[in-house]
């Protein structure tokens, strides 16, 4: 009888959440912020990571006009608490902004990386990037490679090749490869800055280059 009360009691939350979730959404989609956080809020209060998240959206995006790091910060780190993936990146994002009161590169850099151990992509470029870059880390271009190789290619995280691109054309860690660095840039010069950067910085769009055959992923290594 216990048991089909908390089955029947976890129902009525879950259906509750939903429909809290629900018209908060719309409501947000319909430009009624105020209506949109309350709904939320309410939500939130019941425990929903969700919730959490998206309200630390609302007060993240500039384009709720309720920018506040700290307080987005805050909701993403209740919805971390709960397991919400997304608003760990997120709590990661904040924390590498200089203008965040509690900023904090290694921080930043600790959250990015246990989440590229879990396979997410967006955190293992990251990773490799600070790794590149020597941001809240000791520099350590094999690893950076690793990292941003492992975005790219295993999980298609597309603008990871430019900082591939980068090493390869710096000869970061490697021997310098423009060939390389232009395979790795030329597709995304118009999507990505750091990938448009390599590109022109080292004239790749003057020169002409064998096509690269010798790479093979985790060869390398």
């Amino acid at each position: 009888m216990l048991k089909m009360f908390f089955i029947v009691f976890t129902f009525f939350i879950n259906s509750l959440f939903a429909t809290y979730l629900s018209d908060a959404k719309k409501a947000l989609t319909n430009g009624k912020i105020n209506k949109a956080i309350k709904l939320y809020k309410s939500s939130a209060r019941e425990g929903s990571d969700e919730a959490n998240f998206e309200l630390g959206k609302i007060y993240y995006l500039k384009e709720y006009n309720n920018r506040d790091l700290s307080i987005a910060y805050n909701y993403f780190k209740k919805a971390s608490d709960y397991g919400h993936v997304k608003a760990r990146y997120n709590l990661a994002v904040i924390l590498g902004q200089s203008k965040f009161k509690k900023h904090s590169y290694k921080d930043s850099y600790e959250l990015f990386y246990s989440l590229a151990k879990q396979d997410y992509a967006n955190a293992q470029y990251k990773v490799g990037i600070y790794l590149l870059y020597g941001i809240g880390v000791e520099k350590d271009y094999t690893m950076a490679r690793a990292w941003l190789e492992r975005a790219y290619f295993e999980n298609k995280y597309a603008i990871a090749s430019c900082g591939i691109a980068s090493i390869y054309a710096n000869g970061l860690g490697v021997i310098q490869n423009l060939g390389r660095a232009r395979k790795f840039s030329e597709n995304h010069i118009t999507k990505y800055s750091l990938c448009k950067k390599v590109f022109y910085d080292f004239k790749l769009h003057k020169q002409k280059y064998n096509e690269d055959k010798g790479f093979k992923y985790g060869y390398y290594k």
